[in-house]
């Protein structure tokens, strides 16, 4: 068990590797609530499969699913999904949705399959409260990474430098 801060609040979370299969789509994320109240039209008041659900990811230009899973083949995941004790999946629903697309698209002899067959993540303490959960989704979906892309001339001087 590791500790991390979540919104100024310290939480004991696991952090390891959990098989991309294992792992369920978060159907209520909020970022596919009007996607899913267009399909209540094709598919009924129901709640959506998981195959659906990854097939909506995959269709819908607004997630770029595609742009993400090539990302990812290129170069690795960059960031852990995070995960409630339940499984619950808090962060991570694109990335996640992405790996199986990764793994949809790799043949199975491939030998590169294996690296993602399995994900990098922070699970979170059976002791953490739904209220703290909370905080998790928060800070992790809604707090901007902070983090500035270089200006085009530094990226243009840099790249001038390696050739």
């Amino acid at each position: 068990m590791i500790q991390r801060l979540y919104a100024g609040r310290k939480l004991q979370v696991w952090f390891g590797r959990a098989r991309v299969s294992a792992i369920h789509g978060w159907a209520d994320n909020p970022r596919i609530t009007l996607v899913k109240k267009r399909l209540k039209q094709t598919f009924g008041d129901r709640d959506l499969t998981q195959d659906e659900l990854f097939d909506v990811m995959k269709k819908e230009d607004e997630f770029k699913l595609s742009v993400l899973r090539d990302d990812i083949m290129k170069n690795g995941l960059r960031d852990p999904i995070t995960l409630a004790f339940s499984g619950k999946l808090l962060d991570g629903n694109r990335r996640f949705y992405a790996l199986k697309y990764v793994l949809q698209t790799l043949p199975p002899a491939d030998p590169n399959r294996v690296d993602f067959e399995s994900v990098l993540v922070y699970v979170l303490n059976d002791s953490a409260t739904p209220e703290e959960e909370k905080h998790v989704l928060v800070e992790e979906n809604f707090s901007p990474s902070l983090k500035l892309e270089w200006p085009d001339y530094i990226k243009a001087q840099t790249f001038l430098k390696s050739l």
